[in-house]
């Protein structure tokens, strides 16, 4: 087993006298680069990293295993299944790949907003395609951390993004299950309901603006289980929510 590394990145005095606070995090970072000859591993190593990363002694940021072939062409692995048996080899480390989306996950992201960014970037473009759409003052991150319970009642928080748009944008992303329980309430109050076809939409929209956080998840590995939630819920939505 040949081993390289690189030099580590490291805060120093003067970063932290800047108050660098995501350097300081996320450092500092070692680039650990293994040659395992002849593509042979019997495993052993792999225990005692978990073991250190339980401990809290490292954390893992990226994980990639590639081989390379006589001809000199290089492929990734699965972390999951290694010599291609369909046994999971290394499935504890699968959720330390940062690659959270595969190329044809980017390939349809920016397919699906040249669809759509006509139609979301301005309110004459969204009303061109649904000119019955409500559109009226939206809180417009409205998930239910965003509603504090008080002696008062309930109340919202966090309004920096509170605009003008859809109602099916303030619950885009929630579910069908939200959406009746909306309906339902919209209706006994003599408010307009959503708009299925708009919801896709905003269902879509909802999804591409978490997953274009997936870059960050190196540096936020806190990030990782809502993307791939979203992610999984994305892949089964229709193409541009329908529009393309």
């Amino acid at each position: 087993m040949n081993v390289q590394m690189s030099e580590p990145s490291s805060t120093d005095e003067s970063s932290a006298d800047t108050g660098l606070e995501a350097l300081e995090y996320t450092g500092p970072i070692d680039y650990l680069v293994i040659e395992f000859p002849g593509s042979r591993m019997n495993g052993e190593a792999f225990p005692e990293l978990v073991k250190l990363v339980d401990l809290g002694i490292i954390r893992i940021l990226d994980l990639v295993f590639v081989t390379r072939a006589t001809d000199g062409s290089v492929a990734a692995l699965e972390i999951a299944d290694l010599d291609g048996d369909g046994q999971l080899d290394l499935a504890i480390f699968e959720g330390a790949r940062s690659g959270l989306l595969e190329q044809d996950d980017v390939d349809r992201a920016r397919a699906e907003w040249k669809v759509l960014e006509p139609v979301l970037a301005s309110r004459s473009g969204f009303e061109a395609i649904f000119p019955s759409a409500t559109v009226q003052p939206i809180h417009g991150d409205a998930p239910s951390w965003n509603l504090i319970t008080t002696v008062d009642g309930p109340l919202w928080a966090d309004f920096e993004d509170a605009t003008l748009g859809p109602i099916e944008w303030d619950v885009a992303g929630f579910g069908a299950d939200l959406c009746r329980a909306y309906d339902e309430s919209a209706q006994a109050r003599g408010l307009p309901t959503l708009d299925p076809k708009i919801q896709e939409v905003m269902d879509l929209a909802r999804a591409l603006q978490v997953l274009v956080c997936a870059p960050l998840v190196p540096q936020l590995p806190e990030l990782a289980d809502g993307i791939r939630m979203f992610a999984t819920q994305w892949r089964a939505m229709p193409f541009a929510g329908g529009l393309g």
